[in-house]
């Protein structure tokens, strides 16, 4: 079944007004901020009306808290937040404030979103996917992560550096050149005539009675307005926070992989530089894994047997556990080409370095069926290998019978 989904956008003009430091001249207009929320059309016992209703209600939520924030923030006078644009309507002056949050082109921005989404993806798929390996992948993770750093800070400094430029001449306007903003039109204009910016004249001018100038906000709305705005404080510094220990987990985790990862290389390096398979009385007690899969060439590894039994130095190599796959065709595909379909098997043999021969074999170990259907462009099917705890049980086993013969 397919469903619709519904996308409801809003939006919400937050006025402010601001008197011209060049004219004197009363400017009135409202900063817009915008929102979305979506619906489906799914599920059989929730009407599509309710569910409208829900969206319409969020949608309400964020509108309120983004209009909140955009006046604590110009309370706070946090210009380089809010994306004023604006001139006086009579001499077409730009105040200091205005024009202070543009950082990075919307291109540059979404490529710098884009980039860390790559950074993540790629990090995640690489670590579960090659079990801790990501050499191949951390070229193409450091691009990407770079590439966000740097637009990210290159949007920090141009924002922070314009913002800054501008301070002295912000700290220099009277209070009412700066901009005074409110949740509704009403409320605006009672902070305005409280403040003494707006005159009879105006006032008459833009259809305010003179007495609602003087009225006190009704009762309860300026304490309600103190604990949203409150509210919204706690909020946002709890994202701030929770933003921080992401940022951390992310550096350490990768921090943690990248190192794992420089070990494992120096570990293999050394292992593949000393000359394992000749023989040598002197050898130590542990155990080494050299693992040649399907389609790729042979590598040591750390895999399959507890830490403590696997050697760290090609000294205290004193066996080697060769864990070899095969592939046997077992089938075709099609009626034209005859596609090969193929089953890998596993087999674990045992190397004493002592001696300098094998000792010992595992019973093979059959892998998945081959796929029973293939792409047209793929030019054989392969079965999936024996599980890694199947592997697992053969290496131990024979690390058993070396155990055995040396008590």
């Amino acid at each position: 079944m397919v469903y619709k989904q519904y996308t409801m956008n809003g939006s919400r003009g937050v006025p402010y007004g601001w008197r011209c430091p060049k004219c004197g001249k009363l400017n009135l207009d409202a900063y817009r901020v915008t929102s979305s929320a979506t619906y489906d059309d799914r599920g059989l016992f929730v009407s599509l009306d309710s569910r409208q209703q829900k969206a319409r209600n969020l949608l309400d939520q964020s509108l309120s808290k983004r209009a909140l924030n955009t006046v604590l923030n110009a309370e706070n006078r946090r210009f380089d937040k809010i994306n004023f644009q604006c001139k006086c309507s009579q001499c077409d002056e730009a105040p200091a404030w205005s024009n202070l949050s543009l950082a990075l082109p919307k291109p540059l921005t979404m490529i710098r979103n884009l980039s860390l989404a790559a950074a993540v993806i790629l990090l995640v798929l690489g670590y579960f996917t090659s079990k801790g390996d990501l050499s191949r992948k951390l070229p193409l993770i450091a691009a990407a992560a770079a590439l966000f750093v740097i637009l990210y800070a290159a949007g920090l400094l141009i924002r922070r550096s314009r913002y800054a430029a501008a301070l002295p001449a912000i700290e220099a306007l009277a209070p009412e050149n700066l901009p005074h903003m409110a949740t509704s039109g009403p409320e605006l204009l009672r902070r305005l005539g409280e403040e003494g910016m707006l005159t009879s004249e105006e006032a008459a001018a833009i259809g305010v009675p003179p007495e609602q100038l003087s009225q006190p906000a009704r009762s309860g709305v300026a304490e309600v307005l103190h604990m949203r705005a409150e509210e919204l404080r706690k909020q946002q510094r709890s994202k701030r926070i929770l933003a921080a220990v992401v940022a951390v987990a992310i550096l350490l985790v990768g921090g943690s992989i990248f190192m794992k990862n420089q070990n494992l290389k120096k570990w293999q390096a050394a292992m593949e530089a000393a000359d394992l398979f000749a023989a040598d009385p002197q050898a130590g007690d542990k155990f080494v894994v050299y693992e040649t899969r399907v389609n790729s060439s042979g590598a040591y590894k750390k895999d399959y047997l507890p830490d403590d039994r696997l050697a760290s130095s090609p000294e205290e190599v004193g066996y080697i556990l060769v864990v070899e796959d095969r592939k046997e065709a077992v089938g075709t595909y099609g009626n034209i080409g005859r596609k090969p379909a193929y089953q890998v098997f596993t087999k674990i043999s045992l190397f004493d370095r002592h001696t300098g021969v094998y000792v010992a074999n595992s019973t093979e170990l059959a892998g998945g069926d081959p796929p029973k259907t293939i792409k047209s462009t793929q030019g054989e099917g392969v079965g999936s290998r024996p599980s890694k705890s199947e592997i697992s049980k053969a290496a131990r086993k024979l690390m058993d019978l070396v155990d055995d013969s040396t008590r």
